[in-house]
């Protein structure tokens, strides 16, 4: 029975420290589906990359997975696909930004987590970075390509802990139950 509830510990902490190490990537929060199916915005045109429809994602994702995400307080900037940065401000995010796909990287020295939104056509995507620099993207729409990608500014908060805190997490709960396992010796 004691070598059953030890590996059991162990495993638990171990899926534990997997899932939460895995899931530190970016989180696609919603786009243009969500918006029709919560919030009854069945027009196209009202389905842009404007501050109040990224907030109202984040309020919808929030509710519905019970989360507590930060609402967006700034456009960083927008790269538009064959014209280059939105006014010619460059907030310093790079990556691919062509196609039906790519990649987002941080600023360098970028500390915070960020949104950003994938319009391809009329449909819009938005990711949260999770603390994480770097991600991918993918056009919403199939078949279609990149028309925008947008960074928004999420005001810092600790209610999302880093990978890291899962992962000292799960070595304490192994240590512990290696303790546990000593004693009973």
């Amino acid at each position: 029975m004691k070598k059953l509830l030890r590996l059991s510990t162990i495993l638990s902490a171990f899926l534990f420290l997997a899932v939460n190490i895995c899931a530190a990537g970016p989180i696609l929060i919603g786009g243009t589906d969500e918006l029709s199916s919560w919030y009854g915005m069945g027009h196209p045109e009202n389905k842009d990359n404007t501050l109040a429809n990224i907030n109202l994602l984040i309020a919808g994702y929030n509710l519905h997975e019970k989360a507590s995400l930060p609402l967006v307080d700034l456009l960083l900037g927008k790269w538009e696909d064959g014209s280059g940065w939105e006014n010619n401000v460059d907030p310093g995010f790079s990556g691919d930004f062509a196609g039906l796909s790519g990649t987002v990287s941080a600023p360098n020295g970028w500390t915070s987590p960020f949104y950003y939104s994938v319009k391809s056509a009329t449909k819009i995507d938005l990711w949260y970075s999770n603390d994480s620099l770097q991600g991918d993207w993918i056009t919403p729409s199939t078949g279609n390509a990149l028309s925008n990608i947008a960074f928004w500014r999420a005001p810092e908060t600790s209610e999302i802990p880093e990978p890291a805190t899962f992962a000292l997490l799960g070595i304490g709960l192994i240590g512990i139950a290696g303790i546990g396992r000593r004693k009973t010796k």
